[in-house]
């Protein structure tokens, strides 16, 4: 029911709602048949679908699972991570993060990303290898974007404390006037920096551009603050 409820269902409402009307593929929400041995023609046949490809004889990681294939392992697995949080005396606990050295968890992803390629005809559908290399190459990837638009944010306040530096340095005062100066400063010298995906004609992956003005409806540009009181004793 979780399966249909999510490969199916949620894909109807949506398709219902017209949330995919300009797609240049409509998402096919996938049968009972496909999530199930119910299409299998033999007893002996429903018994191999039933078991998740990693448990058979002859398996491969470079197998490309099937819809029903994806279902079983998909199934296997919440079992697995359900014996394995309600007996924590066997040694094996769920791990509260992704790793994708983790063989359930791979399990797990490969297979429900699969069954969502499949209602999306998304291709190639992947491996078990293959999306462990995928996931291997995710978080670094991760990790290097957010270094990147870290560093871009402490330049930035570089340049907003030199500012505040040299006012003070000129003995600013507080008055009006000062601080529509010092504004003018950081908007000449403070940037928005866009990461491009491909270099400009002068080789440049960082296209820096002037900040906006402050919008004088916009609470954090107001610098306004609300002030809320709760009487947590009579509240419910």
């Amino acid at each position: 029911e979780v399966l249909t409820a999510l490969y199916a269902t949620e894909i109807d409402k949506q398709i219902d709602m017209g949330r995919y009307k300009t797609a240049a593929k409509v998402p096919a929400p996938l049968t009972p048949e496909d999530l199930n041995s119910d299409s299998a023609s033999t007893s002996a046949a429903a018994d191999a679908v039933l078991k998740p490809p990693t448990a058979r004889d002859g398996y491969q990681p470079t197998d490309v699972w099937s819809k029903q294939e994806c279902s079983a392992e998909l199934i296997s697995c919440i079992v697995q991570a359900h014996q394995m949080y309600t007996s924590p005396d066997d040694g094996e606990t769920v791990s509260p993060t992704f790793d994708k050295d983790d063989d359930m968890a791979m399990r797990f992803v490969t297979a429900a990303a699969n069954l969502r390629q499949y209602v999306f005809k998304i291709d190639p559908i992947q491996s078990l290898y293959s999306a462990k290399g995928i996931a291997g190459n995710i978080i670094p990837a991760i990790a290097t974007t957010n270094a990147i638009v870290a560093g871009l944010q402490v330049l930035q306040a570089f340049h907003i404390l030199k500012v505040q530096m040299e006012a003070e340095q000129d003995g600013g005062g507080g008055d009006e006037k000062e601080k529509k100066e010092a504004e003018g400063r950081y908007k000449s010298c403070c940037r928005l920096q866009y990461c491009l995906r491909n270099p400009t004609r002068k080789g440049y992956l960082l296209q820096p551009t002037l900040l906006p003005d402050p919008n004088p409806g916009c609470f954090v540009c107001r610098s306004a603050t609300v002030t809320v009181t709760l009487d947590t004793s009579s509240w419910k």
